[in-house]
Formats: structure tokens, C-alpha cells, sequence
């Protein structure tokens, strides 16, 4: 068994299933994708300490139930981690960066990829991506203390919202998923609450995203 495929067996039996992460769609996508692939772009600058935990990002994504025909809008993104291992659970993946430098990575990692279904875009990231709406589903890939309205209309009926709020000066996070029920009502529920040290000292990124 090759080194890098061992790699992704171990987390796979050793840190996900154990942790409760079950959705056979995405423990096929953390057997196909590794994360090294698409994090040694930046390995060297700024985004080092900027990545979320292998943990939490199957947590995050096995919140949103997500189905084959879903299109995802992730907000955020550094690296084309998140959006590969979504290629393997739904229809479209559309990605947001407001950083020129990731989009041309993101471009780069998503050409060698080879995956039509993601899509690179550019721009603010607190007002999402209207004119593509509306979604499935939302990822916001880092921590925020307020989201706008805006954003949440861009969520179809049923769909879901998933981000990491901050707690107690940054030292921890909450995992937190608002379900859209109607056109002025959501259901929000806690999924997790994560020590700091989950998220790779992620607090770079969260003057990034206060929206």
C-alpha cells in the first residue's frame, strides 16, 4: 500500500469513524483526496496556520447531509481541500476567495484536479455570489461573528448554512448549522464546540471573514 494511501486509511479508521463521522460519501472522499495534494501551495506562507482540522471539516460536511444533486457555494477557501473532497457528494462546487493570490491557486489546484464541477470565483466574501444563487448548501471556511441576511436568502428552501463561531476571545469555536424552514425562518443547531487547537490556530483568518 502506497505511503500516501495508507495516510488517508489511518485517518479514515483512526480519527473519523472513531469521532463519529459515518456518511459513506464522505468517507469514500477522505479515501480518494489527500489533503497534502492541496495544501503544499501554501505550505510556506500565510495559510500555514490557516487550515481547518481534518476532523472538523467531516464534521462540517457530514452536517449538511449533503445529496448528489446539491450545489455548494464555500466561502472562503485557501486550498481546493474542501472543495475536491465535495466532488465526490454532489453536483456543483462554487468557491469564493477574496485573496487574488488563492484564486490563482485555486485555479491552478482545481485545472490539475481535473474536476468541471468546481469553480473558482472572486470577490467580497460577505456578499456571497447572488447572481449564481440560489444554493443547497453554504460553507463558510473559517470562523465569523455575524452573518448577513443576504447571505442566508441565497439558501434554497430546506438548505443549509454551516460556519464556526467563535467563542470566549477566539479560544474556542462553535460548530453551528442554520436549516432554512421558510422564507423568513431558520433552525439552528450546535453541531460541536472545538478547542482552538482543532482549527490550526485559525484566527488569521477570522479578521478575514468578520462579516
Amino acid at each position: 500500500m502506497r505511503e500516501t494511501t495508507l495516510v488517508r486509511f489511518n485517518i479514515v479508521n483512526s480519527l473519523l469513524t472513531p469521532n463519529g463521522v459515518f456518511d459513506p460519501r464522505i468517507i469514500h472522499a477522505f479515501q480518494e483526496v489527500s489533503r497534502e495534494t492541496f495544501t503544499k501551495i501554501s505550505a510556506h506562507d500565510r495559510h500555514e496556520q490557516e487550515l481547518i482540522t481534518v476532523l472538523v471539516t467531516a464534521k462540517m460536511l457530514q452536517a449538511l447531509s449533503i445529496r448528489p444533486q446539491d450545489r455548494v457555494l464555500i466561502i472562503g477557501s485557501t486550498n481546493l481541500f474542501m472543495p475536491a473532497l465535495l466532488s465526490f457528494c454532489c453536483k456543483e462546487i462554487l468557491v469564493l476567495t477574496n485573496n487574488k493570490q488563492d484564486e490563482k491557486n485555486l485555479k491552478q489546484q482545481s485545472q490539475e484536479f481535473c474536476c468541471n464541477a468546481i469553480k473558482i470565483n472572486y470577490g467580497p466574501l460577505q456578499s456571497g455570489l447572488k447572481h449564481a444563487a440560489p444554493y443547497n448548501n453554504i460553507i463558510v471556511e473559517g470562523g465569523v461573528n455575524y452573518i448577513d441576511q443576504s447571505l442566508r436568502n441565497q439558501i434554497t428552501l430546506m438548505g443549509k448554512l454551516i460556519y464556526l463561531y467563535p467563542l470566549d476571545n477566539y479560544i474556542s469555536y462553535r460548530l453551528i448549522v442554520e436549516q432554512r424552514m421558510d422564507t423568513e425562518n431558520f433552525v439552528t443547531k450546535v453541531i460541536t464546540e472545538c478547542p482552538g487547537f482543532m482549527l490550526s490556530a485559525f484566527n488569521n483568518t477570522i479578521a478575514e471573514f468578520n462579516f
